[in-house]
């Protein structure tokens, strides 16, 4: 994101736990900072939208080897994401609008029709509005939004059920923008696949990973410069994404210390 994240909890728990990593491994400090930054990489996809939310799911399996470190199989549910972002999306686009039947778009050619579509489904079911691009609509849409990216208009307007239709497959064509500003920390970490439909916004955001190294210091950085609207919440969450990898590293710690 482009605002500095203010990481309190999390961080330190990951830090702490990385130098006990460091302390108890035979492995290269490079490897085990590497092996940790793939995993946050991992867990900053469980709080970006749309898998972030209640109802995402992410799983991580461990398996902790003989010398203290520990192999890290992530699971984000990318599919449950998906679905939660496309019923969410539906269920805002039909709080903005209300449909009309197809068929009903032929009152429009009479004085009678309009004035039965007014009489029928309210005031904005007049030509100036029905007769709107669908292109103009998804505009509307969006000029409605409030921060948090959902609909926040005083009531909603009328449209034929086809032309909300065509504003809901537009939506949808954004689901995932924000996810692909990891895609380039996800290749650079080397931190595992992700989705084509995040992927696709990845030409125009894909973020940045950046490493730099000394004979005392290694920084591994990735960048989401997504200008998301609600950028300062998301922020916020991605501080678990730290303690996510943090109680990763305590349960393979525990593991290997009650081996020994």
């Amino acid at each position: 994101m482009k605002a500095e994240i203010d990481f309190t909890k999390g961080k330190a728990e990951f830090d702490r736990f990385l130098a006990m990593s460091l302390a108890v491994t035979t492995k290269s400090a490079r490897e085990v900072v590497e092996t940790n930054f793939r995993g946050v990489m991992r867990w900053v996809y469980s709080v970006t939208p749309p898998m972030g939310g209640g109802g995402a799911s992410t799983q991580i399996k461990v398996k902790v080897r003989a010398d203290g470190t520990a192999t890290n199989t992530y699971s984000v549910d990318f599919d449950k994401g998906k679905r939660q972002g496309q019923r969410a999306i539906f269920g805002d686009v039909h709080h903005a609008f209300r449909p009309i039947p197809n068929d009903r778009k032929q009152w429009l050619a009479t004085k009678k029709g309009q004035a039965a579509l007014k009489n029928i489904y309210g005031p904005t079911a007049i030509p100036e509005l029905l007769q709107q691009s669908s292109e103009a609509l998804y505009s509307w849409y969006v000029s409605k939004q409030s921060r948090d990216k959902h609909f926040r208009g005083n009531g909603f307007r009328r449209a034929f059920a086809r032309d909300i239709e065509t504003v809901y497959q537009r939506a949808l064509k954004q689901q995932g923008a924000t996810a692909a500003g990891w895609v380039a920390g996800t290749i650079g970490a080397k931190a595992g696949s992700v989705p084509l439909w995040i992927r696709r916004h990845s030409g125009s955001n894909s973020g940045s990973y950046t490493e730099k190294s000394s004979p005392t210091e290694l920084i591994l950085e990735a960048l989401n410069p997504s200008n998301h609207a609600d950028s300062s919440r998301i922020q916020g969450q991605l501080n678990s994404a730290y303690q996510m990898q943090a109680n990763t590293m305590a349960r393979a710690l525990a593991a290997y210390l009650r081996n020994k």
